[in-house]
């Protein structure tokens, strides 16, 4: 088996490696092509590297991988033509997820790596499948309503897109009691765990967060990823509308340290993101559409990037034609800053007034548009 190894950020270093889980990884995707590669995504268990990328070529529609990690985590896949560029493929990919961990694990899929999705041969794998049975349902629903929705759209007919969006947000009620049910049902389920991360703006909805959270079992609690979310909820107290927003600072691309408060007289956008975020870099031409609209109406936007190097963010700026401050710690994940905001999911951001309090928090596209059109136009 050929195997490729690519290290995102970091400088390969060469460490000792303590406990490990050691996996085997087995992806069967229906009617592939030959010449497809499959990517693997996840945490290094190398001192440091951030994240690791193994890649392997497809044998007889088969997809094998092989590694180690140090504790259970959420892994990425996907499945590419063998001349296609992966990091713009995950720029424009959210991928499919799966976890690794000490076992044999199994996958099967068309060649999107997401239809007729199974996963399975581990604890949490096969309670992801679980979890995924009931995701599916409502997947397909909202595959004929989009369906529906083009064939409106293509006829004029603006009685049915109205009807169709009403049908949209049953859907999405419906999705979310369904999913509210699994949590309920499931309090000792890492699965469990991360449907509650994903689905709380801890900033937001901190106190609704820390209730739910108080309902899993002392096991999902104290483990690795309980007790980061609980840090998670800990840290973020005062950061939401109406409150000051913590002043920080940092240094942009130049090495120059520039703190929040300078930008006080300003409404500010205040935009998380990082190069390696695709639904971060989607958004940004919307910002830079909206930077030139406002630039001359006191209001600045200033990036804080999540990065944890230096080449990708600055590759990531020039790439985008971003011309806003640009600021970040290169700490990554573990940044401070991030904390300091209670950053679980980019991309994230806030509007602050000009006096530094909080107006909005995570407003993107036409809310955003609607937002700064109300309060910048005279």
């Amino acid at each position: 088996m050929k195997k490729m190894f690519f290290i995102i950020c970091i400088v390969l270093g060469v460490t000792s490696i303590n406990a490990q889980e050691a996996f085997t990884l087995s992806i069967k995707v229906n009617d592939i092509q030959p010449g497809y590669k499959a990517f693997l995504l996840y945490k290094s268990i190398e001192k440091d590297i951030s994240v690791r990328v193994d890649s392997v070529d497809c044998i007889d529609g088969r997809f094998e991988f092989e590694g180690v990690t140090k504790y259970p985590q959420i892994a990425y896949m996907y499945v590419v033509p063998g001349n296609a560029d992966f990091m713009e493929t995950i720029n424009y990919s959210p991928g499919t997820r799966i976890y690794l961990q000490e076992g044999h694990i199994y996958a099967t899929a068309d060649k999107d790596i997401r239809t007729n999705l199974k996963v399975g041969g581990t604890r949490l794998n096969d309670e992801l499948q679980s979890y995924n049975n009931i995701v599916n349902v409502f997947t397909e629903k909202y595959k004929k309503l989009n369906e529906q929705g083009r064939i409106a759209v293509q006829q004029g007919d603006t009685v049915t897109q109205r009807r169709i969006g009403e049908i949209s947000k049953e859907i999405a009620q419906e999705k979310d009691s369904a999913e509210l049910a699994y949590f309920i049902n499931n309090l000792d389920s890492e699965i469990a765990l991360e449907w509650l991360k994903s689905k709380y703006n801890v900033v937001q909805e901190k106190t609704e967060a820390q209730k739910m959270l108080d309902k899993m079992s002392e096991r999902i609690k104290n483990s690795r990823s309980g007790k980061a979310y609980q840090a998670l909820l800990d840290s973020t107290q005062g950061v939401e509308e109406g409150a000051l927003a913590p002043v920080f600072t940092a240094q942009n691309l130049e090495g120059d340290s520039i703190s929040l408060d300078a930008f006080r007289g300003k409404y500010v956008l205040l935009d998380f993101w990082a190069s390696w975020c695709g639904p971060c870099r989607r958004e940004n031409p919307n910002l830079v559409k909206m930077f030139d609209k406002y630039k001359t109406k006191d209001f600045v936007i200033v990036g804080f990037s999540m990065d944890d190097s230096k080449n990708a963010w600055q590759n990531a700026v020039s790439k985008d034609g971003l011309p806003w401050v640009q600021l970040s710690d290169l700490a990554g994940n573990d940044s401070p800053i991030a904390y300091l905001y209670g950053i679980s999911f980019i991309p994230s951001n806030f509007l602050i007034d000009p006096s530094g309090k909080i107006l909005a928090l995570n407003l993107r596209g036409k809310e955003l548009e609607e937002k700064l059109a109300e309060i910048l136009t005279n």
